[in-house]
């Protein structure tokens, strides 16, 4: 999955080849607040805390960043209504999030589209992420530059999927992007969108059958009861 970064003020380059982010604009104490929804110890969140180191050396402390991962100030949506209110300078967020306020984004996630990450890349380091920075330029973002959490695997609690027939009816929560609903529609999945800070519960209850993600983003063993069986495929990046 490709992730997108968005920020009103390009304060480091190197950030922008790592990662990518959403930012509104920094408060007049010049202590900028950045939020995301992955743990601690998720690569994201490792490279927030590089963004906000080089920020502070670039600027010599005349700028300071406050890090908020692992939904401290709310989930995926929450974060962009944050960035675009300007209450938080920034969110590192995927591009599904984004794909309502400018649906171009969903290109992205056109399933079996990419042989690989080096073919990912290349389109949207080219001219296509070009129109597509315009394009949120258009919504009030800039954009920063884009990372990968890697190809998205599905996880379930009934059976094992091996084809589109073991897919009928499974109650799968997807990102709320279109592209990644109508794929799942049409294999004969049940697709619910869902921030994920809402799984863990829907899985316990019994509401979702399972959930697709890149494996690093996958919940941990204990948030989702009885996952047994863990399938891998590649539609989206």
């Amino acid at each position: 999955m490709l992730k997108k970064m968005f920020s009103r003020t390009l304060l480091c380059t190197t950030i922008a080849t790592a990662g990518l982010i959403g930012a509104g604009i920094a408060s007049a104490a010049q202590t900028l607040r950045i939020v995301g929804n992955f743990p601690n110890d998720h690569t994201s969140s490792v490279a927030m805390e590089q963004f906000k180191a080089e920020v502070e050396k670039n600027s010599k402390g005349e700028l300071k960043v406050a890090v908020f991962p692992a939904m401290q100030l709310g989930g995926a949506q929450e974060n962009v209504d944050q960035v675009r209110s300007g209450a938080v300078f920034l969110t590192w967020i995927s591009t599904a999030y984004l794909s309502r306020t400018v649906p171009e984004l969903s290109v992205l996630s056109l399933p079996f589209r990419f042989e690989n990450r080096e073919q990912a890349f290349g389109v949207i380091d080219g001219p296509v992420g070009e129109q597509i920075s315009a394009k949120l330029a258009d919504k009030g973002f800039a954009a920063l530059g884009y990372m990968e959490l890697g190809s998205r695997h599905l996880t379930n609690n009934v059976r094992p999927v091996k084809s589109l027939d073991d897919l009928k009816g499974l109650k799968i929560r997807l990102q709320p992007d279109e592209t990644h609903l109508s794929t799942f529609r049409a294999m004969g999945a049940n697709p619910v969108t869902m921030d994920i800070k809402e799984v863990y519960s829907a899985l316990q209850q019994g509401v979702l059958d399972g959930q697709e993600n890149p494996l690093c983003r996958h919940p941990r063993p204990q948030l989702q009861p009885g996952a047994e069986v863990c399938v891998g495929h590649r539609p989206f990046l």
